[in-house]
């Protein structure tokens, strides 16, 4: 994927977390695009501290929306990429602060472990449930692994624990001889459950429940404190206090890697084919599966661009590729110095036409990137570039104020515009202008629109309110205005303005209006009004 279409992506994400004020005001005069190489030798750290003294980090998470959790010393915290967030917990439940763990078990709640047992976190209410009995009698928690509905919980004095979700039934993975402690990283491959405890590496068969063991080394007791399973090539990247192992679960076989004796291996990530990042209590290593090079990363005092701390707790990638390192001192991120190019505008323009503030961005279906603002909107095709302004001989607007880009599902971009609505003909390369009169006056402020499963158009408008037209009937109105029916009005007297619309993964729209939110009925051409403010 192209680096700027990796931006584009996050920052329409930023979007979808009501971060618009933001992303409106990011970009002036220029474009900024990641670009992370992340098999480099000599790695330099973005470091974040936290705050609310949670410096201490056990745990990352990020969800489907890109959040960034982490598990700390003080609590579950949420960030959004711009501000951090305690969730704290509510209702008279006791305030548990050390998260040891942390797993997504549906859309809207995250289970995390503690010393207290596990807590379900609800992202509708952003509160804590009450608590969950059968969860809390299993007291202190290491690990989360959530897998086909079932919640495979790591304790740290009471062995494997087994939870179905769908029918609340909780059970205990039975172990014979001494108890199992300090349980962790339970993964899973073909059925079978590994994980890690204090008498070495185990399996646990969900179908028969029994639990083998595989003895690592002469000492079969070892402490293992991280597993990444290899699927693809049936490993097990086994860490332990000791060292590093692999286990091959096909042919059984167990090999020590000695690239890191005697040193406690917290976390364990595959970077790529050739190369796992291994967080230890010595700091971070690379370390190349081909030839064995190993690069070890230490915290520096006299070097802002180390990473934070030595002990390393844990390691994720995110959905962009960026590496998140969590620590006994805050967290720290895999960067580069060329992690943010910025290109200005006037440089991939022929066209002497100047700034452009940008809040509307487009990644078409061909992968063509759209940007528009308060001068024009410009489409990057590859290495070439149209400027549309109105300044522009070749591309020229009405009006350089877009409020927004879309592309409906026929592939037809449109701009919503402070001088009307407007289609890009690909061929000519230009906009053309759609006329809308309503009552006999033109209607210039277009905000935005949306495009539904009927084939019908939803134009927001300022102090027009909105319109629903037929998209192949308004596509033949250009020279001849487009006269508004009182079919075409679906809004109270009362809504007047339209400022933003967004259309949700099940095609539902949703219009963000003078009279607040609502939610568009498609069928029926109306809208229902949303209370955001809820007494419980």
């Amino acid at each position: 994927m192209h680096p700027t279409v990796k931006f584009i992506t996050f920052i329409l994400s930023l979007i979808t977390l009501q971060r618009l004020v933001f992303c409106a005001g990011l970009l002036f005069n220029t474009i900024v695009c990641i670009a992370m190489p992340l098999n480099q030798n000599d790695y330099r750290f973005t470091n974040i501290r936290l705050p609310y003294d949670a410096n201490t980090v056990y745990c990352l998470y990020q969800d489907d929306n890109g959040l960034i959790w982490l598990g700390t010393k003080r609590g579950l915290i949420n960030f959004n990429g711009f501000n951090f967030h305690l969730c704290q917990y509510k209702n008279n439940l006791p305030n548990e602060n050390v998260i040891q763990s942390i797993a997504r078990i549906d859309k809207y709640h995250i289970f995390v472990g503690s010393d207290k047992g596990i807590r379900m976190f609800n992202l509708l209410t952003w509160t804590y449930e009450q608590d969950n009995s059968k969860l809390i009698k299993i007291g202190a928690i290491r690990s989360l692994t959530f897998y086909n509905g079932v919640l495979y919980i790591g304790s740290r004095d009471n062995g494997l624990f087994i939870y179905d979700l769908k029918h609340n039934k909780l059970q205990k993975a039975l172990s014979k001889g001494a108890p199992e402690k300090f349980v962790c990283t339970p993964v899973i491959h073909e059925g079978v459950v590994y994980y890690g405890s204090s008498r070495g590496l185990r399996s646990y068969n969900a179908l028969t429940h029994k639990i083998g063991n595989v003895c690592l080394t002469h000492n079969p007791t070892r402490l293992i404190t991280s597993i990444l399973c290899d699927k693809g090539s049936n490993l097990l990247w086994v860490g332990t206090e000791k060292g590093l192992y692999l286990y091959n679960i096909r042919t059984k076989e167990i090999k020590e890697i000695d690239i890191l004796p005697n040193t406690v291996i917290k976390s364990i990530l595959r970077l790529s084919n050739r190369t796992i990042l291994i967080g230890t209590e010595d700091g971070l290593f690379q370390y190349n599966i081909l030839n064995g090079q190993v690069v070890h990363s230490k915290h520096n005092i006299h070097d802002t661009g180390s990473i934070h701390n030595n002990r390393v707790t844990d390691i994720i990638k995110d959905n962009q590729g960026n590496i998140w390192i969590s620590t006994d001192n805050g967290v720290s991120a895999i960067t580069h110095p060329s992690f943010f190019n910025k290109m200005n505008l006037s440089t991939l323009s022929s066209e002497k036409i100047g700034g452009n503030v940008i809040s509307s961005i487009l990644v078409d279906s061909h992968g063509d990137l759209w940007f528009g603002g308060d001068n024009g909107v410009f489409r990057m095709k590859g290495n070439s570039v149209e400027w549309h302004n109105t300044e522009s001989a070749n591309h020229p607007l009405k009006h350089n104020r877009i409020r927004a880009i879309r592309e409906d599902k026929e592939g037809t971009i449109w701009l919503a515009t402070d001088g009307g609505l407007a289609s890009y003909d690909f061929a000519s390369k230009r906009f053309i202008y759609h006329l809308i009169k309503d009552k006999g006056q033109f209607v210039n402020w277009i905000y935005d629109l949306q495009d539904d499963q009927n084939g019908n158009l939803w134009i927001g408008t300022f102090m027009s309110g909105l319109y629903v037209i037929k998209r192949n009937d308004l596509m033949h109105f250009i020279n001849t205005p487009y006269i508004i029916t009182q079919h075409d009005r679906i809004c109270p007297d009362s809504v007047s303005a339209i400022y933003q619309m967004s259309k949700d993964s099940h095609g539902n729209i949703w219009v963000n209006s003078n009279e607040g939110l609502a939610k568009a009925d498609l069928l029926n051409r109306k809208l229902s009004f949303k209370n955001l403010f809820m007494d419980h």
